[in-house]
């Protein structure tokens, strides 16, 4: 008897490829959702192979979330052996195919938005590789996205209420301060400065006169003397009252989670060239939310802030 297509993985569905820090997972697990959602077919993940030889020591944290897709199978999630092989093999052949016969969908080179792979049709086993950093991808499954987004262990939420307490339906403000310190040759403008700090914190003090600001970062002491330098005399913003949060960080895992979880319960945001602090802003966003990012920088190149969010030069 011939094993089912269920079982192989040989039929209709999306197999996500996850890959890097929590926020460009979140990515990864978007867009593939979305494209399984607007087809009716299947979501499965790849939670292993792009970990096999991650530079930063991180780790795949969606289990932590609650998203219930199952891990992919050998075959449709190209894992096993020779799965490195397979997937290379498969980008060369599926070039020469139409869209809607490929087996492997990579993200364009310049990481742009392609209308075509958000609108495909699934008609077998799809797999996506990429970040795929853009609302389009995935801003028709929001509500979906935003429930399978909580993080699922209640002692987490226990913690983070410790850690501060924080009123979604209050003016709080979630700002975000990325040093980027385990980064080698780190490129210009993707560290943040002073004076985008300045200028957010203006915008927020125009738009929400009653804004409570609470700091985020990998590297605190860093962000305060940030803050510090960024503090203008006269200046609005600097007239905001900031809370510094120090997340205990014994268990990497679960200080992200906490941060994690507090970022998207402000109503608020300044946001830093950060896949984290994208996602928390973007779960975090109710309809009359101040969001402010950088005019340029990491995530400003391509458009992958959404219009909607205001830009500041760095």
């Amino acid at each position: 008897m011939q094993p089912s297509s269920t079982a192989t993985g040989s039929g209709p569905g999306v197999v996500a490829h996850i890959q890097g820090g929590l926020g460009n997972q979140l990515f990864c697990y978007a867009a593939a959702r979305a494209l399984a959602l607007r087809n009716g077919v299947p979501i499965r993940i790849n939670t292993r192979d792009g970990f096999r030889r991650e530079k930063y020591g991180r780790d795949c944290l969606l289990r932590h979330l609650c998203i219930e897709a199952p891990e992919a199978g050998w075959w449709a999630g190209f894992r096993g052996p020779l799965g490195r092989w397979r997937r290379s093999w498969a980008r060369r052949w599926n070039r020469a195919r139409p869209l809607e016969q490929r087996s492997l969908l990579q993200e364009p080179a310049d990481q742009s938005f392609d209308p075509a792979i958000r609108d495909l049709a699934v008609r077998g086993p799809v797999y996506l590789v990429g970040y795929w950093q853009h609302e389009e991808y995935f801003a028709d499954a929001a509500a979906t996205l935003r429930e399978e987004f909580r993080v699922r262990s209640p002692e987490v939420a226990r913690a983070a209420g410790e850690v501060a307490a924080i009123d979604p339906g209050s003016d709080a403000v979630s700002l975000h301060c990325r040093s980027y310190g385990e980064v080698t040759n780190l490129k210009d403008g993707i560290r943040l400065g002073a004076e985008y700090y300045a200028k957010a914190l203006d915008a927020i003090a125009e738009r929400v006169p009653g804004a409570q600001v609470f700091c985020f970062s990998d590297d605190p002491a860093w962000a305060q003397d940030l803050l510090e330098s960024a503090a203008r005399p006269g200046a609005k913003g600097g007239a905001l009252p900031v809370t510094f949060i120090s997340t205990p960080a014994e268990d990497a895992t679960r200080a992200t989670l906490i941060d994690f979880t507090l970022m998207s319960r402000c109503k608020h945001h300044v946001v830093a060239n950060s896949s984290f602090s994208w996602w928390t802003a973007w779960l975090g966003e109710q309809g009359d939310s101040v969001v402010v990012a950088p005019a340029t920088g990491l995530l400003a190149d391509g458009a992958r802030f959404p219009e909607r969010w205001i830009k500041v030069e760095a």
